[in-house]
């Protein structure tokens, strides 16, 4: 016969004990996976929303805040259209120094490596055709942008759209910015 009582059901267990971490981190993990899958939804239900979440993260680099609230000028459009362009080439080098170096590559990761390929390549196609992207030259888009909570239904309120192509770096006056854009935009992988 063993001496312990038996544990009922209104004992709490220890919160440093083994049990209790564990179902924390199970807990944590589940909440972390159902919000990566609702910010997928969304994303694949509207595309706009990954690029506003982009521009909304990018806007401190251009001194724009909520107490420093104006448009965006085209030079810094183009920067931040570039780039977000370009976001995923680093990743896609990795991924082919990887494939390229093992001795026997994952076809997963050849798969990877092939799926982001097609995607910069779209996306550049798509720039010099021309992409629809949020009008950032607006006051009021930019404020939109920087004090919605919910991404989703700050684009249900329209934010206004225009459509940027890489032929308009001829518009605007060169600067190193732009040069260092062009170059990026235009280096083969």
């Amino acid at each position: 016969m063993s001496s312990r009582a038996p544990v009922t059901a209104c004992q709490k267990d220890n919160p440093t004990s083994r049990k209790e971490r564990r179902q924390t981190r199970n807990d944590e993990r589940d909440i972390h996976v159902s919000q990566l899958r609702k910010t997928h939804r969304l994303v694949k239900e509207n595309p706009f929303v990954d690029q506003a979440m982009f521009w909304k993260e990018r806007m401190d680099t251009f001194g724009v805040n909520l107490k420093n609230v104006r448009a965006l000028t085209d030079e810094e459009i183009f920067v931040g259209v570039v780039d977000w362009v370009c976001r995923d080439e680093e990743e896609l080098e990795n991924l082919n120094e990887k494939v390229n170096t093992s001795f026997k590559a994952n076809t997963s990761l050849k798969n990877k490596r092939d799926r982001l390929k097609e995607k910069c390549e779209a996306q550049k196609k798509e720039f010099k055709g021309g992409m629809s992207i949020i009008d950032l030259r607006d006051k009021n888009n930019v404020l939109t942008l920087l004090l919605a909570k919910d991404l989703y239904v700050a684009l249900k309120q329209q934010l206004k759209e225009f459509i940027i192509k890489y032929g308009d770096k001829d518009k605007i006056a060169i600067t190193p910015a732009i040069e260092a854009a062009v170059a990026k935009f235009e280096k083969k992988y």
